[in-house]
């Protein structure tokens, strides 16, 4: 099963840090993870996406003291169980998805850019052909742009893989690498609100059921209280 939380920070301007060290998971992580994020706001998004984590924990009933540590290439996991976890932010809205298997996930939000500049600069060349074929060129650059990211999320490498060296084809409702080497990974598309983008990026050995809960920051302090 995959479950997702999310909310919107929109009108509840910074989360303090201070208010939250009460809970063992953030205390863990204030040195090496909230303290070298310097810009308020950033600092506040990253906060809400671990204290979504922490809300999802409680729900299943886990054990809120697991120790997360980092990969070499940045990504965090929990140490001693088998639970993953991937959080994103764009704008105000910040998700964060909880599963029994690894995951990747990323949410954008819709701006005015030059999306096909961009997609020549980073996207495959096959997927470049079809965002200038496509009739609805902004919203295929969004979905590609956060399958992309999700994808590299799941597999924990970041940006260290050149966007344009995989590429996707659609199969069904969902989206899967073009590629002999990826034949399990799938990307599914969502979308929360109105102008934002999701991608869900998993393993598809059993169609997990997958659950969206959204929260307002008033109800998710309750629940941690």
């Amino acid at each position: 099963m995959i479950q997702i939380a999310y909310l919107d920070l929109k009108n509840n301007g910074i989360l303090n840090l201070n208010d939250f060290l009460h809970l063992q998971l953030i205390r863990s992580l204030k040195k090496d993870k909230f303290d070298k994020i310097t810009h308020p706001k950033a600092q506040s998004l990253s906060l809400a996406g671990y204290l979504l984590l922490i809300y999802l924990l409680k729900e299943n009933k886990i054990d809120l003291n697991l120790e997360i540590v980092t990969s070499p290439l940045g990504k965090p996991y929990f140490k001693q169980e088998k639970i993953f976890f991937n959080i994103s932010h764009s704008r105000n809205i910040i998700c964060t998805a909880l599963a029994d298997k690894e995951i990747g996930i990323d949410i954008q939000f819709k701006k005015e850019t030059d999306f096909l500049k961009i997609a020549e600069r980073f996207f495959h060349k096959s997927e470049i052909e079809k965002i200038k074929n496509s009739s609805g060129s902004a919203h295929l650059f969004y979905e590609l742009w956060t399958a992309k990211e999700a994808y590299l999320k799941f597999k924990g490498i970041g940006l260290r893989e050149k966007l344009d060296s995989f590429q996707f084809e659609e199969a069904l409702d969902f989206w899967k690498i073009k590629s002999s080497q990826d034949i399990s990974t799938i990307i599914k598309h969502y979308q929360l609100k109105e102008n934002y983008f999701l991608a869900l990026a998993f393993e598809n050995f059993d169609q997990p059921k997958i659950d969206f809960k959204e929260l307002t920051p008033e109800a998710l302090l309750s629940k941690l209280k």
